[in-house]
């Protein structure tokens, strides 16, 4: 499979390291740790976090949803989880959780959720965090494109880890060659 970033030598390298540390019991359980562990670099990193998929083993086991688990990139999480947060709560809720078990009980409990996660403001939302900071990320300048990806993210949320691209067709030998871009 093709992972931006990765190459067919980097990524048969990657995939090496990781059977190697599967075996020694060292499994890498999360996007981060990719990083952390020094398995890529911190380019390569940002061009495939969103596209790797980390699952638990065991078939059997209760799987608790994660942003891990869908195609939003790390550097969007706090954007991510805030939106979950909002789509839990209660329209009577004045206040909105802001502990660390409280914001990822959100988080597990509205993955996947299409009826939860439609009925939000993405418009408003994008104005709200327009010139904010949040989580130490800046938000973008434009605002079209913040309320873009706060629609990816919607999406992501909603379907976790689906892949929207369209599947690729190999041309038929008969076909003449096309160059149009």
């Amino acid at each position: 499979q093709y992972l931006p970033g990765l190459g067919p030598r980097k990524g048969a390298r990657l995939f090496e390291q990781l059977v190697t540390l599967a075996q020694m019991g060292q499994d890498v359980g999360n996007r981060a740790e990719l990083l952390e562990r020094g398995l890529v670099g911190p380019v390569v990193f940002a061009n495939l976090a969103a596209f790797v998929f980390f699952a638990p083993l065991d078939d059997d086991a209760d799987v608790v949803p994660t942003l891990e688990m869908t195609r939003v990139h790390p550097e969007h999480y706090e954007f991510a989880r805030q939106l979950c947060v909002q789509a839990a709560a209660d329209e009577d809720d004045e206040e909105l959780p802001e502990d660390e078990a409280a914001i990822n009980e959100a988080v597990s409990a509205t993955i996947g959720k299409r009826e939860e996660l439609g009925l939000l403001e993405l418009t408003e939302y994008a104005r709200h965090l327009r010139g904010e900071e949040m989580g130490g990320v800046q938000t973008v300048a434009e605002p079209r494109e913040l309320e873009l990806q706060l629609h990816a993210m919607q999406a992501a949320l909603i379907d976790p880890y689906i892949d929207v691209r369209e599947v690729l067709v190999a041309p038929s030998p008969d076909a003449p060659p096309s160059f149009d871009g």
